[in-house]
């Protein structure tokens, strides 16, 4: 049997990376066997969502974001996905979009494979950390320990909003370069190798990039300094640099928070808390609650209790409600434990330190959403070690003990997850579960009403945008879309009566100026229309829409000059709009203008297929040039679309009898 040494025993020189990864377990057997089994697990605990469609903030930051649907790998287009204060995870949408397109399977594939990569990060940390505790890095008795500790981590129900959730790929990709930077910066201070602290340094800088919140990992890193390299012989805060290390991290952290906070932090967090119905002491002290929930919920994630949206009660004083007192004394007891337990349970101390030092950002004074579960994603992953394996490690004669019960939440961890993955296969299942769990909140009957009316059940889509108008009667989106909604059922006077009651809680006003036009001119007063388009209009003068109807209504009360030069306008801000195009094609059409209106039409076909209206007048405006057998094929493809089109049918008989139009 082989001598131990200990790392203080050991030359520099012998601590090679490779050395280190082999004695700490990286090439083995058992990481293959985990990842492997990581993988496995994940697909088939995730399966029941990957085949969801864009939910949420998805349709927004990707669907509906134009910067990020990449056609070609170009500097122009990477530079615009990557613009933004988190470029690194824009730019992987941008890749994904890129080889996929808009197929939200393969966005959540590659969400996947980030929570696994980063289950393998945490397993060689954890590992690293064993080996330091047990001053042994040759024992391979406590291997079994990273490994469970990930895999509870990994199958955790929390951490379903970080993977499925696609646009939270942000938070799981910061994740996983900011322990990727703890790791390497752990074998930076075995190996004392430049190449690796200048990676460590990288990571970071990805970490970052991919959302603001890992801006924690100076901090971090001072901790994992303390609680395992305290008792080494080369502390790094006896080194000389040490005092410029500390200072260059504290000018990071502050450059960063300065940068994201556009240069004026005390300015931005008033304007932010301008916005709120709460004060920045109200936020801390409701967010004390919050943090025992996301620790509840560690330990008892069951479906019932997570939600896409929590309501969480604001706390106004520290006794109302009771609990805030109490949620404060709890973590000022857990705080106290995480000082006290350093020397003998370094383990769970750290991860205490750690999930309370990975929510200072989000969970504090900036005036964010009080609770999302996707923010315990990285505050959990040490910690679940910390409260498994609180020494680092365990005699024979408890291994059993410990093991099975981390098998048991495994198991019900594992079936958790599944269950609640079936909730989010689509967008009304998800918010309807939130509407049953969060009823006095506006939000989720909002997003639940978006998408009954997007599967067409109006009724109820209604009846959800009036429950959240009730509980949110400041919310000027909410009576707009309730006027959508009565326009949709032919309901005009009811529909203006919700936009106007909206005109004034709403300062920039284009949307809901240009609906009322819409109302107007339906019910006839085309005249009274063209004032709230004009308002619209001057609100945002590169507002598509209400150039497009603007120019509409313009055309039937005869001024087609000026109509046309919306259409134009129209075209320049949006050259693909269907809509707009087509008009415009009509306007030229009935100016005589046919060769214009051909090019046109013939441009709108070829991407709309199905089109029959515009084969039509692509025939009409070819007739009228002369070229009768293209005409003629034209009116063919329309009528093969539709058989029963009168139009087409009237044209080609037209020809037949050799009556050109007039």
């Amino acid at each position: 049997m082989q001598p131990r040494n200990s790392y203080s025993n050991q030359t520099a020189a012998q601590w090679s990376l490779f050395r280190v990864m082999r004695k700490a377990g990286f090439i083995r057997q058992e990481s293959l066997f985990l990842f492997l089994l990581l993988t496995a697990a994940i697909f088939l605990l995730y399966s029941p969502a990957l085949t969801s469609p864009f939910l949420f903030d998805d349709i927004n930051n990707i669907e509906h974001n134009r910067a990020v649907q990449m056609s070609e790998l170009s500097i122009s287009s990477l530079k615009k996905a990557a613009h933004g204060p988190r470029p690194v995870a824009m730019l992987s949408f941008a890749f994904d979009y890129y080889l996929h397109g808009l197929n939200p399977f393969w966005f959540r594939v590659t969400n996947i494979f980030i929570h696994i990569g980063t289950a393998m990060i945490l397993y060689f940390t954890l590992c690293r950390t064993m080996s330091l505790l047990t001053e042994d890095v040759g024992q391979q008795e406590h291997r079994w320990m990273p490994a469970l500790s990930t895999l509870l981590w990994a199958v955790h129900p929390l951490q379903i909003q970080s993977v499925t959730y696609i646009v939270q790929r942000m938070n799981s990709l910061a994740g996983f370069f900011l322990l990727l930077s703890l790791l390497l910066y752990i074998h930076a201070r075995l190996t004392k190798k430049i190449l690796i602290v200048i990676a460590c340094i990288l990571a970071a800088l990805l970490a970052i990039g991919s959302k603001p919140n890992a801006a924690m990992l100076p901090l971090l890193i001072l901790l994992y300094e303390y609680f395992f390299f305290q008792k080494k012989k080369n502390k790094l805060w006896r080194h000389p640099s040490f005092p410029a290390i500390l200072a260059c991290s504290i000018v990071l952290v502050g450059a960063i928070g300065y940068f994201f906070m556009q240069g004026h932090p005390m300015l931005l967090l008033s304007s932010w808390y301008a916005k709120n119905d709460f004060t920045p002491v109200q936020r801390v002290m409701t967010e004390f609650r919050v943090i025992i929930l996301y620790l509840s919920l560690l330990f008892f994630p069951h479906p019932s209790r997570l939600n896409i949206d929590h309501d969480i009660l604001l706390s106004k004083t520290l006794i109302a409600p009771p609990s805030t007192a109490l949620s404060l004394a709890a973590i000022l007891f857990l705080l106290t434990i995480g000082w006290i337990a350093i020397n003998k349970y370094p383990l769970l101390s750290f991860g205490i330190f750690w999930f309370f030092s990975n929510l200072l950002i989000e969970s504090t004074i900036i005036p964010l959403d009080f609770i999302f579960e996707h923010r315990v994603y990285i505050p959990s992953m040490i910690l679940i070690a910390g409260i498994m394996f609180p020494t680092g490690s365990y005699r024979q004669k408890r291994k059993k003990g410990v093991m099975c019960i981390s098998l048991l939440f495994l198991m019900f961890f594992s079936l958790w997850t599944y269950q609640r993955n079936s909730v989010w296969q689509s967008g009304s299942a998800l918010w309807q579960d939130s509407v049953n769990k969060s009823p006095n909140k506006p939000r989720p009957h909002e997003s639940l009403a978006y998408y009954l009316e997007q599967a067409g059940h109006l009724s109820e889509a209604l009846r959800h945008y009036k429950r959240a108008a009730r509980l949110n009667p400041k919310n000027a989106d909410l009576y707009n879309n309730i006027g959508n909604i009565y326009m949709k059922e032919g309901n005009v006077q009811d529909a203006i009566l919700y936009y106007k009651t909206a005109l004034p809680l709403q300062s920039s006003c284009k949307e809901l100026c240009n609906n009322i036009g819409n109302a107007l001119s339906k019910l006839g007063y085309l005249k009274q229309a063209l004032t709230y388009y004009e308002i619209a209009l001057k609100n945002d003068k590169n507002y598509t829409k209400a150039h497009i109807n603007f120019a509409n209504t313009l055309s039937v009360l005869g001024n087609t000059e000026l109509a046309m030069r919306h259409y134009q306008l129209a075209a320049k801000l949006d050259p693909e709009n269907i809509e707009n195009n087509y008009n415009r094609s009509i306007l030229l059409l009935q100016k005589g203008d046919f060769k214009e209106a051909s090019k046109i039409l013939e441009k709108i076909v070829k991407n709309n297929t199905s089109f029959k209206e515009a084969y039509n007048n692509l025939g009409v405006a070819l007739e009228n040039l002369g070229e009768i057998d293209k005409a003629k094929e034209k009116y063919q493809q329309a009528l093969s679309i539709d058989p029963t089109f009168i139009d087409a049918k009237q044209n080609i008989s037209r020809i037949k009898n050799n009556n050109l139009p007039k």
